[in-house]
């Protein structure tokens, strides 16, 4: 069960408590909804955390873990800085410099 449902059992039960005419009942029920809520949490955090322990032990016994995979990044020219624009132009440059010295030969 993750989060979500849990989240929309809560509300559920939510709209239930509000139909409890005793205003005694009304706390306790929220009050152990809030547990719940706060034990979900936690146990979302404790998966997550014991996902990289298990990450980092394949790590040290030499697997690979999981591929960090980055989205492609479409280079259309638009050079974000002074310093990144000079090593283009000198790349290009220097990619004619070799064509010209090789049709010299």
């Amino acid at each position: 069960m993750n989060i979500q449902d849990l989240q929309a059992e809560i509300n559920a039960i939510d709209q239930e408590i509000a139909q409890i005419e005793s205003s005694g009942g009304q706390a306790i029920v929220k009050k152990l909804l809030n547990i719940i809520e706060r034990l979900a949490s936690s146990n979302d955090a404790q998966e997550s955390e014991l996902q990289k322990l298990r990450d980092e032990i394949n790590r040290l016994k030499g697997e690979q873990g999981k591929p960090d995979i980055k989205a492609n990044k479409k280079k259309d020219g638009n050079i974000s800085s002074e310093a990144e624009r000079k090593e283009a132009e000198a790349n290009a440059k220097k990619g004619t410099e070799n064509w010209i010295y090789f049709a010299m030969d």
